[in-house]
């Protein structure tokens, strides 16, 4: 599998209520979805703490099964669109 021919661009909104962003941590996983009703394949994933994030546009290094990021996985990334609100009680 080569992922750096394959530059697939999809426009999803989640939107969440964080309590403690000091503890908490996001991540992202990349699955290939071929086939309906099949198991996704893992493809890559990405984690960081909350508290790291900031607002606008940001890249993610995406990473292997074993956490490394060489070979395909040298230059993968996800570009992300972060809006930060503070939390309402």
């Amino acid at each position: 599998m080569n992922l750096m021919q394959n530059h697939i661009i999809y426009l999803q909104s989640k939107s969440f209520v964080i309590k403690n962003p000091d503890a908490a941590l996001i991540s992202f996983t990349v699955q290939d979805e071929d086939i309906p009703l099949v198991s996704a394949e893992f493809i890559a994933y990405a984690s960081m703490p909350v508290n790291c994030i900031r607002r606008g546009l940001r890249t993610c290094a995406l990473y292997d099964e074993e956490g490394r990021q060489e070979g395909d996985y040298a230059f993968s990334s996800l570009l992300l669109y972060v809006d930060i609100e503070p939390y309402k009680s």
